[in-house]
């Protein structure tokens, strides 16, 4: 088999590496790079992005681009309104771009080999690309492909599965998803939105387990843990009164917290979780209502305590409390109160255990 060697910085093989643990990929470490290289290829976005930009700076639309590449482009265009380079030639640059490895750096040699996977793929991008080294391409598509916020990367990973859920929504059909721990969902899909960290796409809507039998609810699966998705004969129509509840759902949380019964928890911080929550602000739930709690001076001066009221599902708010240890306190819910206390219990435990 045809193996090709690439010349790169350390930091980005491991960042590279990190993704794949990152979106939950079992393969080997050379199938894992040579997706990334063919289906960063395969992007095209990144040409609808760059004929957006053509438009802006020609003054033919005023919608706006977010996007790693647009001040490269700015320079390459000089300012001027004309746009006169063609979209490849744009390309070829901004990759050049990316391709710079500054001498400090430590540098590491892999080998992307060519396998019954890949079918001849690339070999295929070379032979496409045949104005640049092997070499060159390739390495400019893995800084590419790590230029990308997380949730686009791992669209790009997953360019299948979103796609037919981007046709399902776009087409209003009715779809079913098989998990990657193998439950299967009957969907009525409503949007695919980024989670609020960025790390992950996801596919919201209703959605109902095959194998329980309760009734459809809002819920949301990340990109990364759908296995497969099949579209279905029947087609859907959300009410206006569903895709609010949705809609609301995911200003108050993100989408990744959209499972589960709302409702309002009290939690009472002191001084230094007041600051952890001003810090903490990645899927933090819903703050409705604050109010002072108690006044307290200690060594630092008068120090209050201050209750918060949030709108959230438990299992957002168990999952935001965690990090706060025993700066905050649940006031008015006894099963998530529990439920701290274990989490607490195994952590006091497992370091109760002598240091070797």
């Amino acid at each position: 088999m045809t193996s090709f060697k690439i010349t790169a910085t350390e930091s980005l093989f491991a960042r590279l590496l990190n993704d794949k643990e990152l979106f939950q990929l079992n393969m080997s470490q050379n199938d894992f790079l040579t997706q990334v290289v063919i289906k960063t290829y395969d992007y095209q976005d990144s040409l609808s992005e760059l004929k957006d930009v053509c438009d802006i700076l020609s003054g033919k639309t005023n919608k706006l681009v977010d996007n790693p590449i647009i001040e490269a482009i700015k320079n390459l265009n000089d300012g001027k309104t004309s746009f006169k380079r063609s979209l490849n030639d744009i390309g070829i640059e901004i990759l050049k771009l990316r391709d710079n490895i500054p001498s400090e750096v430590g540098k590491k040699d892999i080998f992307l080999r060519e396998t019954s996977k890949t079918e001849g793929a690339l070999t295929q991008i070379v032979n496409e690309t045949d104005s640049r080294s092997a070499a060159d391409t390739f390495r400019s598509l893995l800084y590419k492909y790590m230029a990308y916020p997380s949730y686009i990367r791992e669209r790009i990973l997953f360019m299948d599965i979103y796609d037919t859920l981007s046709t399902c929504i776009k087409k209003k059909y009715k779809c079913k998803i098989v998990t990657t721990n193998n439950k299967t969902f009957l969907v009525d899909p409503y949007k695919l939105i980024p989670g609020l960290d960025e790390f992950h796409y996801y596919i919201t809507g209703f959605a109902k387990n095959v194998d329980q039998k309760y009734d459809r609810q809002i819920m949301a699966f990340k990109l990364s843990m759908v296995k497969a998705v099949y579209k279905m004969k029947d087609t859907l129509e959300l009410s206006i009164d569903e895709v609010k509840e949705i809609v609301d759902k995911v200003k108050a949380s993100g989408p990744a917290f959209l499972s589960g019964e709302y409702k309002e928890y009290k939690v009472e911080f002191d001084p230094f979780g007041q600051k952890l929550f001003n810090s903490l602000y990645v899927d933090r739930p819903k703050c409705i209502h604050m109010e002072t709690s108690d006044t307290f001076i200690n060594e630092y001066g008068p120090q209050t305590k201050k209750i918060y009221t949030f709108y959230s599902s438990e299992f957002q708010i168990y999952n935001y409390l965690k990090d706060f240890g025993y700066h905050a306190m649940v006031l008015d819910d006894e099963i998530l109160r529990e439920k701290l206390l274990t989490y607490f219990k195994k952590a006091y435990n497992q370091y109760s255990i002598k240091a070797i």
